[in-house]
């Protein structure tokens, strides 16, 4: 029974989110200071890491709640044992004996349960292996899955509640090149139900630790979110479902906080295409415009950060699957929006197609924080008249390059948006 059930587990450590059930959960999450447990578990010395027992005896020395207990057994765990890429491309018949895993130091999903499960019971903690469906690589690259159970973790019971742990997703994750990168993910450690389950569906419902168990459809037709999701507070106001149906064109809202932006790339059969997407803020909301110019499989990544973030980097947040069955009537490129565009939260609201023609033209765009806005084009600059953050006017355009440019707190221009106008 053992071996079957391994069989019929395809691991993946892809790290990946989900987008909150609509029911309450009956453990939540608190969050407490676990310094000293995680200072002791990276701490550990050798000489105890040789054996199980002097292992855990030595993380839960002098340590009396459960919660601090199971946080240095996961934060040892995460730290010490690396995924085995080859045993994901080569599956093993049986699971490993938490010994082994130990000895290796290597493990897939099964290897890291089992080594969680044993070194709980070492502490005296009640534990259960939980087997269901992961939303990992496999799911993300090919768009579908027949959802069978490909994935294992623990729930333990902690301080008189039961909470869920996956120390495989919360240690690395695995590029889609095939390495695995190190990179402790505290998400996953007492994972807070309402959140992992749209990643994590156990083959028992009752290990969702919901009031209201979400349905196996229900976790199969969500939008595919990561962790950024949640830490970023995002919201879906429209297209919940993973799948899209569209008609050339697609408008795509999401809630954003004031303190977060987000960016868009679209792939057509898994190429980049350019100038197909545009991002409008207005309030708290953003809204993904898109013009679909081919009939067939696009998918749709958008990205976040907070807006004052010293890193520029933005973190991959959510993946839609677009299935597009016609053209538009006029096959269009949108307009091109520069990074500095983004960062303003601005609204473009004319014009928003990228080829132009010559004439007079009525430009319309709110940008926060500009101090002016002006149309560029051939190197002659226009003013643009403003009513607070908005910035308007009628210009007459020739052929040639096209910018919306603004300055915000010193005297340089920062391009907004691009055009291109046709002779």
């Amino acid at each position: 029974m053992k071996t079957k059930a391994l069989r019929s587990i395809i691991l993946f450590a892809l790290l990946a989110m989900a987008i909150p059930a609509l029911t309450g959960g009956v453990c939540a999450q608190i969050r407490h200071d676990f310094r000293n447990a995680d200072q002791r578990a990276l701490g550990a010395p050798a000489d105890v890491e040789e054996d199980l027992v002097r292992l855990v005896d030595y993380l839960t020395e002098n340590v009396y709640e459960d919660r601090n207990k199971v946080r240095a057994i996961y934060r040892w765990i995460t730290d010490r044992i690396s995924y085995d890429i080859h045993a994901l491309n080569n599956p093993p018949d049986d699971w490993p004996s938490p010994d082994e895993v130990l000895f290796h130091r290597r493990a897939i999903c099964t290897g890291y349960a089992v080594l969680f499960d044993e070194m709980s019971r070492i502490a005296g903690l009640e534990t259960e292996l939980i087997i269901g469906h992961s939303k990992g690589l496999g799911t993300l690259n090919s768009g579908t899955s027949d959802f069978t159970s490909n994935h294992m973790w623990n729930a333990v019971k902690v301080d008189g509640h039961w909470a869920l742990f996956d120390a495989t997703w919360g240690a690395g994750y695995v590029t889609s090149g095939g390495f695995f990168i190190p990179s402790f993910n505290d998400f996953y450690f007492m994972a807070d139900p309402v959140k992992i389950v749209y990643t994590h569906l156990p083959e028992d419902p009752d290990w969702q630790l919901l009031v209201n168990p979400v349905s196996k459809k229900q976790y199969r037709e969500h939008v595919w979110v990561r962790v950024p999701f949640f830490r970023h507070n995002l919201s879906i106001i429209t297209h919940r479902e993973a799948e899209i149906t569209s008609y050339g064109e697609l408008q795509v809202r999401l809630g954003v906080p004031g303190d977060v932006i987000i960016s868009a790339a679209l792939k057509f059969d898994g190429n980049p295409v350019h100038g197909n997407h545009i991002i409008n803020y207005g309030g708290s909301d953003a809204q993904i415009d898109m013009s679909l110019n081919l009939r067939g499989k696009y998918t749709l990544e958008v990205y976040a950060r907070e807006k004052e973030s010293a890193d520029d980097r933005l973190e991959l947040a959510m993946i839609y699957h677009i299935n597009n069955t016609q053209t538009p009537v006029a096959n269009r490129m949108l307009a091109r929006q520069y990074g500095r565009f983004l960062t303003s939260r601005g609204n473009l609201i004319s014009p928003r197609q990228y080829i132009l023609d010559e004439g007079r033209l009525q430009f319309d765009i709110v940008v926060p924080g500009a101090r002016e806005v002006y149309v560029v084009n051939n190197d002659k600059l226009t003013a643009l008249h403003q009513q607070g953050n908005r910035y308007f006017g009628t210009v007459e355009i020739t052929g040639g390059d096209l910018k919306l440019a603004a300055r915000f707190g010193g005297q340089d221009l920062d391009i907004l948006i691009e055009y291109m106008v046709s002779d």
